[in-house]
């Protein structure tokens, strides 16, 4: 099931009527000393959320692609009666240097911004690519 725009049967604002709220902005909801009192609206936010303790860098360098070629120079090559031969060997998404802990940071949301419900769609390891190969004429 998508959430929707009235979802909580029909109306999402029913949810925050007749609630218990901090008497106090801004106090720490997990503290068993909180006063709380009734109110229309509940607190919708948390101590422990506000501010930079839930936000994490989401910074990072990615060495995405890297090769490296010889080409075998041709006097070498006459014995065994080659015109050309290249050498090479890459890779892809080597390194990824970021401080965020599980996640790709090129595809940090949930579902991925798709519209295919609570799957967590890019939650798979990263991917490491490696080749080897030689292009050899005669």
């Amino acid at each position: 099931m998508l959430a929707g725009p009235l979802q909580f049967d029909g109306g999402a604002l029913t949810q925050f009527l007749d609630r218990w709220r901090p008497a106090t902005a801004g106090t720490d909801l997990f503290n068993p000393s909180t006063q709380w009192i009734p109110g229309y609206y509940p607190s919708t936010g948390s101590a422990m959320a506000e501010g930079t303790r839930a936000v994490q860098n989401a910074s990072y360098l990615r060495l995405k692609t890297l090769e490296f070629g010889y080409s075998v120079p041709k006097e070498w090559l006459k014995i065994l009666k080659i015109k050309n031969l290249r050498i090479y060997a890459s890779a892809y998404n080597l390194l990824t240097w970021t401080g965020l802990k599980y996640t790709d940071p090129e595809h940090p949301g949930s579902a991925g911004g798709s519209s295919s419900g609570d799957i967590d769609v890019y939650k798979y390891p990263i991917n490491k690519t490696y080749n080897l190969g030689a292009s050899i004429k005669f």
